[in-house]
């Protein structure tokens, strides 16, 4: 499978500022994230691995292909508010991956930029399978994430989108799932239908429902969803007259909301179909 993966990354301390992106004392936390949402997940999807084997008295280290992915991922970065570089002296990332500087002055926008860019590049290249956008504190730590993209959309048609639930790792308890979903129901909101879809897979049914909000941080579309998406802001000149929580929100979540049905799954089944969260927002909510 082809896969075209976007991430936006600033880094820009802002004082008083409780996002992650703009909190010096998460600079460590950050790059450690961005660690693992480029070179982690390229290690993860990639169609190659090693293999440590035994032979003729000596060890020794083999490649070989594997059931993975041929993927392009795309690190989208306005300079100087950037962790990039830090983590190309010390990882060498620049061989991995192909690096997008912007040139904008409010970087915020960045995120809205890099759903358009991705979307532009699937309407081009139809051989791109899957596209994906994720924050720069996400990583894919299921590797049959993209096969469980394909098989969902191909059973429930292009209209659904599926998003994962974000996970965070509490250390000796388990998986925090962060739903962000509000306790009451919201009739009032066109997308909160509650609509509920169940679909096989192994054998076992998974549930995935029209939720208040389906935002993860991420998202991931086929080739003829991304088409769509495309095809219907292109006719609009990319003109966006409303707004939906904030800008990082909006660019992988809000934007979708007049093309797709956008589910999720129930937070019992998260394991099922999550990605992880390389920070600690569990932390910055007060417990009810």
């Amino acid at each position: 499978m082809r896969i075209l993966i976007g991430i936006p990354h600033v880094f820009r301390p802002q004082e008083g500022s409780r996002l992650s992106s703009e909190n010096s004392e998460k600079r460590a936390l950050k790059k450690k994230a961005l660690q693992e949402a480029s070179l982690g997940n390229l290690d993860r999807l990639r169609d190659t691995q090693w293999v440590h084997r035994y032979e003729n008295n000596r060890w020794f280290t083999l490649e070989q292909s594997a059931s993975g992915h041929e993927v392009n991922l795309q690190l989208h970065i306005v300079e100087p508010w950037s962790l990039f570089e830090e983590l190309l002296i010390e990882q060498g990332l620049a061989k991995e991956m192909e690096v997008i500087r912007h040139k904008i002055k409010d970087p915020t926008d960045l995120p809205l930029a890099v759903t358009r860019s991705l979307l532009e590049q699937a309407a081009i290249d139809k051989e791109i399978d899957l596209v994906i956008y994720l924050e720069d504190d996400i990583s894919i730590d299921d590797r049959e994430l993209p096969e469980k993209i394909k098989h969902l959309v191909l059973k429930a048609g292009n209209e659904y989108v599926f998003m994962p639930h974000r996970c965070e790792r509490l250390s000796g308890i388990g998986d925090v799932v962060l739903a962000g979903e509000p306790i009451e129901k919201r009739p009032d909101l066109f997308w909160a239908t509650e609509e509920e879809l169940i679909i096989d897979w192994l054998n076992t049914p998974k549930s995935f429902r029209r939720v208040v909000n389906p935002h993860s941080g991420c998202f991931f579309l086929t080739q003829e969803q991304s088409v769509i998406a495309h095809n219907y802001w292109h006719s609009r000149k990319w003109q966006i007259d409303y707004h939906w929580a904030g800008k990082m929100e909006m660019a992988c979540t809000g934007i979708f909301l007049p093309i797709f049905k956008m589910m999720k799954t129930r937070p019992e089944q998260a394991r099922f179909f999550q990605v992880r969260h390389n920070d600690c927002l569990w932390k910055d909510v007060p417990k009810p």
